[in-house]
């Protein structure tokens, strides 16, 4: 009997840890951009067969070593070389600077990275000082190009 007790006290832990993790990472989740904004590949080609969009190649130096398109209209790296470090707001602000200096007038701002998730973080920090901006979906090792 003792052991019976003892396996349904594990359960309800169990139990109760299971729904305390699930609610700190959708907690988590919730926090990080939407990809409500994200664009395919087939859509940025007819965008820049109409002249309509400016792509911007947010990747890292050594992220770029990864050929994945070949008409950028700048490159202007979002955040710290390894992403996994937490991007500081003198980064953000340089990188806001940098994208305002550019001649985007008439044309959608296009963000690519290597997996879609620096230009969503990217193409947040714009919508913080109104600049609109999407971000390819999935990045450039998106294989449903």
């Amino acid at each position: 009997m003792k052991n019976i007790i003892n396996f349904g006290f594990r359960m309800e832990f169990c139990h109760a840890f299971g729904i305390a993790m699930a609610t700190i990472f959708i907690s988590a989740c919730s926090t990080a951009p939407t990809h409500s904004t994200d664009i395919g590949y087939a859509e940025l080609s007819t965008l820049q067969q109409q002249g309509k969009a400016y792509l911007i190649d947010v990747r890292s130096v050594e992220e770029r070593q990864i050929d994945c398109v070949t008409e950028t209209d700048a490159l202007v790296q979002y955040g710290p070389d390894r992403f996994s470090s937490v991007t500081s707001e003198q980064e953000s602000a340089h990188f806001i600077e940098q994208v305002r200096k550019m001649n985007t007038t008439g044309k959608e701002i296009i963000l690519l990275c290597q997996y879609g998730v620096r230009s969503a973080f990217a193409r947040q920090a714009l919508s913080t000082v109104d600049i609109p901006s999407r971000s390819i979906k999935g990045g450039c090792l998106n294989s449903s190009r």
